[in-house]
């Protein structure tokens, strides 16, 4: 059973839309996550749609899958979302941890977003629901838009930050365009 479940997690890490570079992939031999049933260093998985168009892109130094628990850890994490072949967000964090069953990513240590209109989050600590697309923390934030930045506590927010309410907030700086007037083409 375990190896059916080893080869499965193979075939759907390197052979369903995915290109991976084989040789620069090294197999883990002291993991930092005890149980893991793969651990690999130098992990990148590039996805792309049914036309062969590019759509995300992860890197990872460290990557270590749970095939029972059907989770997946990653160390040093950098996640970039494609349009027309250019990045349009960028996603990094020091930990981040991706629970394939419930939909949920968990992400901690410096964790940076940057969405396709150029709004940027910083955090320490951040969850994502990749049903509702919606992220929370109840941590420290900064939220940069338009040249204006907002600090505070606690954070419910949409994916791409053009929905966002700070729990607490704590500072703003104002400077630049109003980051909440709304589009004239609205």
């Amino acid at each position: 059973m375990k190896i059916l479940i080893l080869f499965s997690i193979f075939f759907s890490l390197f052979f369903t839309n995915v290109n991976c570079s084989k040789k620069e992939i090294e197999k883990i031999e002291s993991d930092k996550e005890s149980g893991s049933t793969v651990a690999l260093r130098k992990f990148e998985r590039v996805y792309y749609d049914d036309n062969g168009v590019k759509e995300w892109r992860l890197i990872a130094k460290e990557s270590y899958i749970f095939s029972e628990e059907d989770r997946t850890v990653f160390y040093d994490m950098q996640f970039f979302q494609f349009e027309e072949g250019k990045i349009t967000s960028e996603l990094e964090s020091d930990w981040g941890e991706v629970n394939h069953t419930t939909k949920k990513l968990v992400l901690k240590g410096n964790i940076f977003l940057i969405t396709p209109d150029k709004k940027s989050l910083k955090t320490e600590f951040l969850n994502y629901d990749l049903e509702t697309q919606e992220l929370t923390t109840d941590e420290e934030v900064q939220i940069y838009s338009s040249g204006t930045s907002i600090r505070g506590m606690g954070l419910r927010a949409k994916k791409d930050l053009n929905q966002f309410t700070i729990i607490r907030p704590t500072a703003v700086t104002r400077g630049g365009e109003n980051p909440f007037k709304k589009d004239s083409t609205e």
